[in-house]
């Protein structure tokens, strides 16, 4: 159990095509912070989506952050982001989108 949760904290994911071992860095993107109007489930004025190339590192990447699981969203497979939370994505290198969430 142990080994499998250091596998999903590292930053590349593994394949294999054909005969050969594949290594490739999955990317873990935010879009930009945008207005939104708090309630009740989301008491922010402003929010961002965090998103990755692969599910698996997309939800390792969030356990780091604290995030729970429970917050992710089916559609468009994501998370929602604080402005704090954005900030502390991008310190521990996650990468700005120049454009909108789902657009990459």
């Amino acid at each position: 159990m142990i080994q499998q949760e250091k596998a999903l904290e590292l930053p590349f994911d593994s394949g294999r095509i054909g005969s050969h071992n594949i290594y490739f860095e999955a990317m873990i993107y935010v879009d930009k912070l945008r207005k939104c109007k708090p309630n009740r489930k989301w008491p922010w004025f402003w929010s961002c989506h965090l998103t990755a190339d692969s599910l698996r590192e997309l939800h390792a990447f969030a356990k780091r952050l604290g995030l729970r699981r429970i917050w992710f969203q089916e559609r468009r497979s994501h998370y929602d982001l604080t402005e704090g939370m954005r900030n502390r994505a991008l310190g521990l290198g996650a990468k700005e989108m120049d454009h909108g969430f789902g657009t990459r």
